[in-house]
């Protein structure tokens, strides 16, 4: 055997035994066992169609691909029944239910919630994915106003203000109701990476040198200019709600509301903390910047809206948290992954068959 042949070898033993070493230092260091890091990447510039105000953009019915296909009513997802042929689940929600980053949209939550119905013995009904990276709260309304008619669904699951707050934070005393992401802005959410980075995003080794040479990023959402008008947005995003819950109650559709979901509170442990590095870099600034309006946005929800409209509410959070593997669940603070998603299938599932809304 040629020397060159003993080196090659040489060489793919030392990458092996280094990214062993890689998974068993993360594991120790993190308290969590090494992930893939791939994520899709979406051809935005192909789905999205700019429209006029006030909804500003819409996905392109229609639209088919291997990563993404949306469907007759402009959302993601297979083609649904014909109208009534079968009974309908709505969730209106943001990017973590649009599935923003997973690799597969067969493990999609609404998917794997459509499996777990037809299993289970509930084929008659069917699940829509209403979730958008697009919209804030308002133009959640203003699309679905025109919308709900066509899909009629039976039980709407809502979660909504997440983009608002972000929206607020970016803005400063420049934010204002009508408030939207500019058209160019959604285009850049399409990041194309190369097969290289694909294929090294499988390797510990490789995370542990880009952490190394990487610098730690800036606030996703910087603090905007002059004072934050978190009041003024709180009340105009549980505005958005109550007008979910006006059109449900005048169509006999049964309404459960959801506060935005992140994966932690603010009150860390140590070994949480390091778990969350491991997620995502820069933890520390979107906690600091964005994290306490989440929240208060929250139990505005929980602890007074709800109970002012009689709707159910559903405490995503505590139930991600109760999970004792609930940071493997995750791309970042706010995208769950194939395991994140089947989670929330099953607990979306447990909580309407706790009503008894399934019957």
């Amino acid at each position: 055997m040629s020397s060159a042949v003993f080196i090659i070898i040489g060489i793919i033993a030392v990458i092996i035994l280094a990214e062993i070493i890689s998974r068993l230092a993360y594991r120790l260091y993190f308290h969590l066992p090494f992930q893939d890091r791939r994520i899709a990447e979406y051809p935005y510039s192909r789905f999205l169609v700019e429209t006029d105000p006030p909804v500003h953009s819409i996905f392109k019915k229609g639209f088919r691909s291997s990563e993404i296909n949306i469907n007759r009513f402009g959302l993601r997802g297979d083609e649904p029944a014909p109208n009534g042929a079968r009974r309908r689940i709505l969730v209106v929600g943001e990017s973590n239910f649009f599935g923003a980053k997973l690799q597969n949209e067969r493990h999609i939550w609404s998917n794997q919630l459509q499996r777990l119905l037809t299993t289970i013995g509930h084929a008659d009904w069917e699940v829509i994915n209403g979730g958008t990276p697009l919209y804030g709260s308002a133009q959640h309304w203003h699309f679905w106003a025109g919308v709900l008619a066509e899909v009629r669904p039976e039980i709407m699951i809502i979660q909504i203000g997440g983009n608002d707050v972000a929206q607020m934070t970016l803005l400063g005393e420049r934010w204002h109701p009508d408030a939207h992401w500019p058209y160019e802005f959604l285009l850049k959410l399409e990041k194309k990476g190369t097969r290289w980075n694909s294929l090294l995003g499988r390797f510990c080794l490789y995370f542990f040198l880009r952490r190394f040479f990487e610098k730690e990023s800036a606030p996703r959402f910087p603090k905007g200019d002059g004072e934050l008008l978190w009041e003024e947005c709180k009340r105009h995003t549980l505005n958005q709600y109550r007008k979910f819950h006006s059109y449900a109650m005048q169509n006999g559709i049964r309404i459960v509301f959801v506060g935005p979901p992140l994966l932690c509170d603010l009150d860390l442990t140590k070994k949480n903390k390091q778990r969350l590095y491991a997620i995502q870099r820069n933890y520390q600034n979107s906690l600091k910047s964005e994290g306490p309006y989440f929240f208060d946005l929250k139990d505005a929800i929980a602890q007074y809206l709800c109970p002012e409209l009689d709707v159910p509410y559903w405490n995503l959070i505590a139930d991600l948290q109760a999970d004792p593997h609930c940071f493997s669940f995750w791309y970042d603070m706010a995208h769950w992954n194939e395991k994140g998603m089947s989670f929330v299938a099953c607990k979306l599932y447990e909580r309407i068959e706790k009503l008894g809304w399934w019957v």
